[in-house]
């Protein structure tokens, strides 16, 4: 499966980040290129310290739910794009997806794709929470990394 970390507030229901649409824009490329076509898991509810995106009812705009739009818009079949909607950081995007997600629905080989700015963050944490004893054995999970391009941010940004 391909785990798709989120970024903050989405700017609209079906649009993301630019530094976050570039990790789907991956991840649909990946899945587009596979013979067998994985399971594509987007992370996150949202940014703790950043207000959400409301839609015009009113409800809250997940990343994970505007990640996943952007993947399908790319030409993803959705019956293969799932979201995380409970995480509100890194750590949270490694549990939530592991106890809620990859656990329980035998998905062991797992590609996750975060921005080159954050690869080393996210990196030391999946393998830890990943790494950690469970309903499945340490080492049960086969975790590898994409990072792509910081793409909308500034020097500052990503220092």
């Amino acid at each position: 499966a391909i785990l798709v970390l989120g970024g903050g507030a989405p700017p609209a229901p079906d649009a993301q980040l630019p530094f976050v649409a570039a990790r789907c824009k991956a991840a649909a490329a990946l899945w587009k290129a596979a013979a067998k076509k994985p399971k594509i898991l987007t992370l996150s509810a949202g940014t703790a310290h950043v207000p959400q995106l409301l839609d015009a009812r009113g409800s809250v705009v997940f990343e994970a739910t505007a990640s996943a739009a952007v993947i399908i818009n790319e030409g993803v079949n959705s019956a293969d794009v799932f979201v995380e909607t409970t995480s509100f950081d890194t750590i949270g995007n490694a549990f939530y997806s592991r106890n809620d997600h990859c656990s329980l629905a035998g998905w062991r080989r797992l590609l996750v794709i975060t921005s080159e700015f954050h690869l080393a963050r996210t990196k030391a944490i999946f393998d830890w929470v990943y790494g950690a004893a469970g309903a499945e054995p340490s080492g049960a999970y086969e975790l590898s990394y994409l990072g792509t391009e910081d793409t909308g941010l500034t020097p500052a940004e990503v220092s």
